[in-house]
Parts: structure tokens; C-alpha cells; sequence
């Protein structure tokens, strides 16, 4: 189950087409859920995580980091998560 899997994970890589049940499947209540210090891998599609939200995790350092080559808004010309450190 996804609740038992954000409780227990380092690492989390999302590899699902973005539909209307994985849009922002990683938001502020599942990113809250998952293990202090997780980071996070996306290359599957951009829209899975809600930016702003993993912005606001990786600030508070509730996020170790995160990897993306896929954003909400594609091309990514500017993001929110551009240079952050993490």
C-alpha cells in the first residue's frame, strides 16, 4: 500500500503515466506521510508531484532531496526547485 511505502522508504522513483489518480501523487498530506530525510526521483511525468508542495518539503529538510528531468510545465524554462541545494 502507498501509505505503508512513504512511512518506510529512503528513496521513492516514480515510474506511472500521469492520469487523473496519479496527478499530484506526491503532494503536502503524502509528502507529510513519508519518512524524515526521503528523497525523491522523478522521471516518469511531470504533473506526479505538486512542486510547490515538495518546494515547501525540501525547505523544511522533511525532504533530503530530489532528482527531476520532468516538470508540470514543460519545457522547464524557470521552476520553483531550480536551484535549490537539494
Amino acid at each position: 500500500e502507498l501509505d505503508e511505502l512513504l512511512a518506510r522508504a529512503d528513496f521513492i522513483t516514480l515510474h506511472t503515466p500521469l492520469t487523473d489518480s496519479t496527478r499530484n501523487i506526491l503532494n503536502k498530506d503524502t509528502l507529510a506521510k513519508c519518512k524524515k530525510g526521503v528523497r525523491i526521483i522523478n522521471c516518469a511525468r511531470g504533473g506526479l508531484v505538486n512542486e510547490a508542495d515538495l518546494k515547501a518539503a525540501l525547505d523544511a529538510g522533511h525532504v533530503a532531496g530530489a532528482a527531476f528531468d520532468v516538470f508540470e510545465e514543460e519545457p522547464a524554462k524557470s521552476n520553483i526547485l531550480f536551484g535549490l541545494p537539494n
